[in-house]
């Protein structure tokens, strides 16, 4: 007998579907699933520490959620997870193992296999708020700008799968969700999980460090003169305070182009100062899209500290990282991510990041979910201007009203003093803030009024020459304030007409200030003063001029960069490139200065040593070869001391040999260092394959083509694809060719491609030199990379494979199936843009429980066909093919699957034999229609035949014979009852023939007596049969036989009959047996046909190869 068929197990399944397969290194960075369990690991960030580099946040919370629309959350302690020291936030999905036939569906199929969850974040860590909501959609110009729509930060899982791995783009995972590149797709992410920082607190200090971010976008339009009105009025309400400014400005990039950004402290403590500083930004123009993160980036990769960044925007971010990516159209959630990883890292910096949205293009409510992600969670009100984060009005003249009241909030009541130098032979207009040690007393007699003095103040160095003193009004009304220097040694006062101060007062009322009454005080001249009256809610800001005995001096010292030949001012060179003066002053210790391109006072005759210390941050393929100085322009240039900064120890003087030194003879001297540095930009080309099989990740040939089509090509690992010097910023396009056609490249492009020559997506990451990654997938999904500048890349081509299992089971009721390798099963690959060597596979059937398993390409339709060979046993139809995809099996021919990226399909062919027919004779001996003596005996066969037609031969058949019409007149002999098969039984005037199985041709024979009285009688039996085929059309009674006996004989004397008459030529029987008629020998030859019939199906059904 055939064996019986092995029982499908979910332990074999899992080898099957998840057989390791050859590739690259890829580094793990989230943890191993178990055998019964899937992973779902998700990268959370924090603070930008590169252009295209995130560092991870502990202690993020996210939670899985299941069901439509993720309406049930999941309770279990592994549906929640909290990010670690790296930033990664796992989930164990336990019990998501396929069943035995590999199905979600099966019996013993884990309770989540299958299943899709979605990601929530529920809490954040200290010092951080969640940005559950973020603002997404097409950017517009004009009056009517198209609406956003505030979009869910949330993201849908994969199907998770025991021992699969689904990750947001860290290194590892078997797939990917959440990471995407695709365009005009609000929530394509850079798949690290955002949060902001709690915005730090302004210092309580009237007098600020503060950095205008100025949005020059297209979008900006016909408001620019209103945008920089809006920063003129911030600059305007903080002149006259010990305050300092720097500038940035972005578009497409930072600086935005025709423009400069400043990054050193500029002095606005005088009218003067601060007409300095806004003429820097009065000719700027617009340009292009609007990139928030290196707008924000730019300032906190600033050498200079800021207290406060004030980010003046009219709409959403379009654009991210530089060279800048995306379409400059759209807002997704990557432009916004990254916008809120560049302000992280400046608030890390204590800096209060204010976001200004003005115009029309943040009008929409929804706009203010993205200026509260990169500043806070607090709108302006009105009345909340030293707590508000974030400003939405309608026009810019608002936000520069706005801004004016924070400044007023921190400089009402106070009153500054400003110290300015005038040079031995110059006048006022001539004049310099004062650098440190000048000292001011101010007090006053209404202390009934006025608390807080008398106080005494010096000046610092820097840069403004001023202090301030805060005061405070215990109530409503004014007081007279008396201000008094210590005049130093050879100085002498300057008076203002008559008075030794100008002073202006500021308030709600004259918000652009006004002339404020002076009195002087005193006649001292080592300690000259003056006297005014303020009131409780104003500012006063007063200036006094020194004569100095010896003339000062201003040193300024800028930078220039050449990097790879190309020359960019400083603030505009690329990202992370930069480096800290230091200054060693005539009567001090080297110190770091504000920042390049600012004034520093000494006098005429100073000496003042220079130095710098470099940093090229991950950039560590550049290379400093040079960095030359000038004086006043003077030729030739040279060398400058310059050395790389210490990582360690990043506020260390730079380890050079000595300073350099520069002598002030003039009113003004003028440095320009000049670095020039080289970077090299190297491509890496990787191949990975997953999902089993004994593909060679070197059998492909990766390239990656540049605008002229240059660029590495060969084979994974090959010195043509590794380190591949190329064009650093220039987009190059990925793809490949050749390689096993059975594995897929991962595709997460989005319908409309940058670059239609790519074949697929590729992970391409920052690496270090010892190839750690610096950063998580930062380019390559949509198809093309950027290589960054001085950095090596590496782009890994994913590829996976799928496995395919077809399973045979034959069925045939009668008990003896056929064997299943007597078919062959295929696989055709069907559908256009098939790749070359993709055909069609062929297996042996074979009933084992996972079939005979092969490799299919993943995505592509298969069509499902099976053939037997020309010998085989006909007679079984093909009743169903049943794969097991997923969570719903299917059945229908011809069968089409397709099988998912690294999961196992089992489709089972199962034939069923077709039923043969069978039928059943009577026939006796004496044959039907004879005449019979009492006391004759009566020999029955009834003959039962396998008619053929089908692989299922009749079985369990049962036969009965109706004898009531032949024992009323004859005896049975129940000792002849003979079945060549099966058994039969005698019950009333009925005979039962049970035939297990008809295996051809089977008789069954018995005998009657006739009773010896048994005259003039018919004796008359009819067998039947359940299911049997009709009776032949010549032989309509083939199951009836019909015998009579003759008359009873009449007694004493007969009356003679003559002898027959035979006709001439017959010929009498042989052996004198009596002749009974024709029908005789129709039935002799109907029951032989019958007989022989039987026989051929026998031998038919034994060709292939006899069972028994």
């Amino acid at each position: 007998m055939r064996s019986t068929l092995a029982v499908l197990t979910a332990l074999t399944l899992l080898l099957w579907v998840l057989a390791p397969g050859q590739g690259g290194d890829a580094q793990a960075a989230v943890p191993e699933p178990a055998a019964d369990s899937a992973v779902v690991s998700v990268r959370t960030g924090g603070d930008r520490t590169g252009v295209n580099a995130v560092a991870g946040l502990p202690g993020v919370v996210l939670q899985l959620f299941r069901g439509a629309n993720g309406a049930n959350p999941v309770t279990e302690a592994w549906g929640t997870c909290t990010s670690d020291d790296d930033g990664d936030c796992s989930f164990q999905v336990p019990d998501a193992q396929r069943g035995g036939d590999g199905t979600c569906t099966a019996a013993d199929a884990g309770a989540n296999c299958g299943d899709r969850f979605w990601v929530r974040q529920t809490s954040a860590p200290a010092g951080f708020f969640a940005n559950p909501t973020l603002s997404t959609g097409a950017v517009g110009t004009g009056p009517n700008p198209p609406p956003t729509t505030a979009l869910a930060y949330e993201f849908q899982t994969p199907a998770v799968y025991a021992s699969q791995t689904s990750t947001t783009g860290q290194p590892g995972g078997s797939s990917t969700f959440m990471v995407s590149q695709a365009q005009n797709t609000g929530n394509a992410s850079s798949g690290i999980w955002q949060q902001s920082r709690v915005d730090p607190p302004l210092p309580e200090q009237c007098g600020l460090d503060v950095a205008i971010i100025l949005d020059l976008s297209l979008s900006v339009g016909a408001a620019l003169p209103q945008l920089k009105s809006a920063a003129d009025t911030f600059v305007d309400a903080l002149t006259g305070t010990p305050s300092r400014m720097s500038l940035f400005s972005f578009s497409r990039v930072s600086p935005a182009a025709g423009t400069q950004n400043a990054t050193a402290h500029h002095p606005i403590s005088r009218t003067a100062d601060a007409a300095e500083f806004k003429a820097l930004y009065a000719g700027w123009a617009l340009d292009n899209a609007t990139n928030w993160d290196r707008g924000i980036a730019a300032a906190a990769e600033a050498n200079e500290h800021y207290d406060v960044a004030v980010v003046i925007t009219d709409g959403n971010p379009t654009l991210y990282s530089d060279p800048a990516q995306n379409n400059g159209t759209y807002t997704r959630f990557r432009e916004v991510e990254n916008g809120i990883f560049s302000a992280n890292a400046l608030k890390a910096q204590g800096t209060r990041v204010l976001a200004v949205g003005v115009g029309a293009g943040v009008s929409d409510p929804n706009a203010a979910l993205n200026l509260q992600a990169i500043s806070g969670t607090q709108p302006f009100t009105g009345a909340n201007a030293e707590t508000a984060d974030y400003y939405q009005t309608a026009d810019f003249a608002a936000a520069g009203e706005a801004l004016q009241s924070l400044a007023f909030s921190k400089c009402m009541p106070s009153l500054t003093v400003v110290k300015a130098i005038v040079p031995p032979d110059g006048g006022i207009e001539d004049a310099v803030p004062a650098g440190a040690g000048w000292t001011f007393t101010a007090d006053t007699a209404d202390t009934d009024v006025l608390q807080g003095l008398p106080e005494t103040l010096p000046t610092t160095a820097d840069g403004t020459g001023a202090v301030n003193f805060p005061l405070a009004f215990g109530v409503d009304g004014s007081a007279t304030v008396t201000v008094h220097e210590q005049q130093q040694d050879g100085y002498e006062l300057v008076p203002q007409g008559e008075v030794n101060a100008s002073c202006t007062l500021r308030s709600a009322e004259f918000p652009d200030g006004t002339p404020l009454e002076v009195a002087n005080d005193g006649t001292d001249p080592a300690s000259p003063g003056f006297s005014f009256t303020m009131g409780s809610a104003t500012g006063v800001s007063c200036v006094v001029y020194n004569r100095a005995p010896t003339p000062p001096a201003t040193l300024t010292v800028s930078k220039t960069w050449v990097v790879d030949g190309v020359a960019y001012p400083d603030g505009e060179q690329p990202p992370e490139i930069d480096a800290d003066l230091w200054v060693d002053p005539p009567d001090g210790d080297p110190a770091p200065a504000d920042g390049w391109g600012a004034g520093h006072q000494f006098f005429q005759g100073d000496t003042v040593g220079l130095a710098e210390s470099v940093s090229f941050g991950s950039r560590d393929l550049c290379e400093l070869v040079g960095a030359t100085v000038t004086v006043d322009g003077a030729p030739p240039p040279v060398p400058f001391p310059a050395a790389m900064r210490d990582p360690a120890d990043p506020d260390a003087p730079p380890a050079v040999d000595g300073f350099f030194d520069v002598a002030l003879t003039a009113p003004t001297t003028t440095v320009e260092v000049t670095n020039t540095v080289t970077c090299r930009t190297l491509l890496t080309l990787t191949k990975i394959v997953l999902g089993g099989g004994t593909a060679n990740p070197m059998s492909w040939t990766l390239s990656a083509a540049g605008p002229d089509g240059s660029g590495p090509s060969g084979p994974s690992t090959a010195p043509e694809v590794t380190d591949v010097e190329v064009t650093a910023g220039a987009p190059y396009v990925l793809a490949e060719a050749g390689g096993d056609p059975r594995y897929a490249q991962t595709d997460l492009r989005s319908t409309v491609t940058q670059y239609p020559g790519a074949s697929g997506s590729a992970y391409c990451r920052t690496v270090a030199a010892d190839d750690s990654f610096v950063s998580d997938v930062v380019d390559g999904l949509d198809g093309g990379v950027l290589p960054q500048l001085g950095q090596r890349t590496r782009c890994e081509f994913l590829n996976l494979t799928a496995t395919l299992s077809l399973r045979k089971v034959v069925e045939n009721a009668d008990g003896e199936p056929d064997p299943p390798s007597a078919w062959s099963l295929t696989a055709t690959p069907v559908g256009d843009d098939l790749p070359a060597g993709l055909g069609p596979v062929t297996v042996t059937g074979t009933a084992a429980g996972l079939g005979a398993r092969f490799l299919v390409r993943p995505g592509v339709t298969y069509e499902l066909t099976e053939t037997a060979p020309p010998d085989a046993l006909a007679g079984y139809t093909l009743a169903d093919v049943r794969c097991g995809a997923g969570p719903v099996p299917r059945a229908a021919e011809p069968v089409t699957v397709q099988v998912d990226p690294l999961a196992g399909v089992l489709c089972t062919f199962r034939n069923v034999a077709d039923p043969s027919s069978w039928t059943v004779a009577k026939s006796s001996d004496p044959a039907t229609g004879s005449t019979v003596q009492p006391g004759d005996v009566i020999t029955y066969t009834i003959t039962a035949t396998d008619l053929g037609g089908g692989a299922e031969r009749p079985h369990d058949l049962t036969v009965t014979d109706d004898l009531a019409g032949v024992l009323d007149d004859a005896t049975l002999d129940a000792g002849s009852i003979s079945p060549s098969t099966g058994t039969a039984s005698v019950t009333g005037a009925s005979l039962t023939w049970s035939i297990p199985l008809l295996d051809g041709t089977a008789t069954l024979t018995y005998r009657v007596v006739v009773d010896d009285d048994a005259y003039a009688a018919t004796l008359t039996n009819v067998v039947t049969g359940g299911g049997v085929q009709p009776c032949p059309a010549a032989e309509p009674d083939c199951r009836t036989t019909t015998q009579v006996t003759p008359p009873e004989p009449v007694d004493p004397t007969p009356t003679p009959v003559p002898p027959p008459v035979s006709p001439p030529g017959a010929v009498p029987p042989s052996g004198g047996l009596p002749r009974t008629g024709a029908e005789i020998g129709l039935t002799a030859l109907t029951a032989a046909l019958l007989v022989g019939l039987g026989a051929a199906v026998r031998a038919l059904r034994r060709r292939p190869g006899d069972k028994h």
